[in-house]
C-alpha cells in the first residue's frame, strides 16, 4: 500500500485538504468500489492557505538530518572495523614473516657445524622452541580475530544501504514538495496538479477492484 499511501499524502500536501478524514489506503484498496464511487461524487477543492505543504516539508528535512547523522555514526563504526581487520591482517603477515622453520632442526642439542653436544645450542634450542610455539599459538589466533569482525563488518553495511535507501526516499519526497511551488510558477495550478494526483489514486484503486474481481471469479 506504499504508493497509494504516497499519491494520499501528496493530494494532502498540494490541496491542503484530506481525501477522505480519518480513512487509510489500506482502508481504501480493501473496499476500491465504495471509494471509487465517492471519487466521481467527490468535488475537486483545495485550500489555498494550508500549510500542510510546509509541515510535510519541516517533517521529512527532519528526518533527512536524523539519517544523515545516523549513517555518519554507522560509517565512523564501519572505519573502525576495517582498522581492526586491517591491523589483523598486517598482524597475521608480520607473523607469518617471522615464523621459524622449525622442520630445519634436526638435534636441539648438537652444533650445526662441528656436530659435537653443546648445553649453550640447547638452551638457546628451547628459547627457539618456545618462540616457535608462541608464533603457532597467534597464527592460530588470528584466523579466529578477523572471523570476529567480519560479521560486524557486513552488519554495518547493510545498516548503511539501508540508511541510503531511506535518504533516497525522503529526498524523493522533499523534491516532489518543491515540485509543486515549480509548477504554480508555471501556472500549472493547485487544482490542476491535486487532480493528477486523484487520477493515480483512482487507477490505484481500479487495479485493486480489478484484483478482487479476477480473485472472486477463480472461486
Amino acid at each position: 500500500h506504499l504508493f497509494s499511501t504516497i499519491f494520499l499524502q501528496s493530494n494532502h500536501m498540494i490541496s491542503g485538504m484530506k481525501l477522505f478524514q480519518g480513512v487509510s489506503a489500506s482502508n481504501m484498496l480493501n473496499a476500491p468500489r465504495n471509494y471509487l464511487d465517492q471519487l466521481q461524487d467527490r468535488n475537486l477543492n483545495v485550500d489555498e492557505a494550508s500549510e500542510e505543504y510546509k509541515r510535510q516539508f519541516n517533517k521529512l528535512e527532519k528526518r533527512k538530518n536524523v539519517l544523515i547523522a545516523e549513517r555518519r555514526q554507522i560509517s565512523l563504526k564501519l572505519e573502525q572495523v576495517n582498522s581492526s581487520i586491517e591491523y589483523v591482517n598486517r598482524y597475521t603477515h608480520t607473523i607469518d614473516n617471522l615464523k621459524p622453520v622449525s622442520d630445519a632442526i634436526e638435534d636441539d642439542s648438537l652444533c650445526p657445524f662441528c656436530q659435537q653436544s653443546n648445553i649453550q645450542i640447547g638452551n638457546e634450542i628451547n628459547k627457539l622452541s618456545d618462540a616457535i610455539e608462541w608464533l603457532n599459538t597467534e597464527l592460530r589466533k588470528t584466523p579466529q580475530m578477523l572471523a570476529s569482525f567480519l560479521p560486524e563488518k557486513r552488519k554495518l553495511e547493510e545498516e548503511i544501504k539501508e540508511k541510503n535507501q531511506e535518504l533516497k526516499k525522503v529526498s524523493h519526497e522533499i523534491a516532489k514538495i518543491l515540485e509543486v511551488n515549480k509548477e504554480l510558477e508555471q501556472n500549472k495550478s493547485l487544482e490542476e496538479q491535486s487532480l493528477r494526483v486523484l487520477l493515480a489514486i483512482e487507477n490505484e484503486l481500479k487495479w485493486s477492484l480489478g484484483k478482487k474481481t479476477t480473485f472472486s471469479d477463480l472461486n
